[in-house]
């Protein structure tokens, strides 16, 4: 499901899981890769309390990416401590590679 934000007024990028709300700058970032040319950031990231995410962040054009997303959509999907390891290790082996 696609979660639409907007932060153009200088908010703190959050996402939604359930009834949870997590700020992404307080979440422990296990891989990050950023493409500018897409406006795309997929994170694998470890929130506060300890749940791991694999988070799909997109913006609505270049207009939309300044550092960062500042509006567009995002997907979230809660894994495992297991699946958040390998998948960081394999974005984080093609991160290096590029």
């Amino acid at each position: 499901m696609k979660n639409f934000f907007d932060i153009r007024n200088g908010e703190i990028f959050t996402f939604l899981f359930g009834d949870n709300e997590y700020k992404y700058s307080e979440c422990q970032i296990l891989a990050e890769r950023i493409d500018f040319n897409q406006y795309v950031v997929d994170a694998v990231v470890k929130t506060v309390d300890g749940y791991y995410f694999d988070l799909l962040i997109v913006g609505d054009g270049p207009q939309s990416f300044d550092n960062g997303v500042l509006f567009g959509h995002y997907t979230v999907e809660r894994i495992t401590e297991e699946a958040a390891r390998d998948l960081a290790d394999l974005t984080n082996a093609f991160s290096t590679k590029a």
